[in-house]
């Protein structure tokens, strides 16, 4: 709904309660179109943007030059995983899911 709409300035105009409710309820009808017809342009947005090859969201940051002694020494147990996230300079979500994928790429 138009937040700068206020019920008790249209009642104050129209001076009947009826006409007032509809009058919201036509106003609130066209915020919620406004609303779905901004929805599906950026839906179409971001539509062009990945035909076009363009990436969305945060760039990924690459993979530090010694990660993999950093994958293989964790994997033999000679550090641990909060030490080769330190020196990954990564949060444990990130390292887990590098890992998967770096072993993904492995296959």
């Amino acid at each position: 709904m138009f937040p700068e709409i206020d019920r008790q300035a249209i009642l104050e105009i129209v001076e009947d309660e009826e006409k007032t409710d509809k009058i919201m309820a036509l106003l609130d009808e066209a915020a919620k179109r406004e609303k779905q017809r901004r929805l599906e342009l950026q839906a179409k947005g971001i539509e062009r943007a990945r035909q076009k090859g363009t990436t969305l969201g945060r760039p990924r940051l690459p993979l530090p030059r010694d990660f993999p002694n950093i994958y293989r020494r964790y994997k033999s147990k000679e550090i641990t995983a909060q030490h080769a996230q330190k020196l990954c300079n990564m949060s444990a979500n990130t390292f887990y899911r590098v890992i998967h994928e770096f072993e993904e790429k492995s296959k």
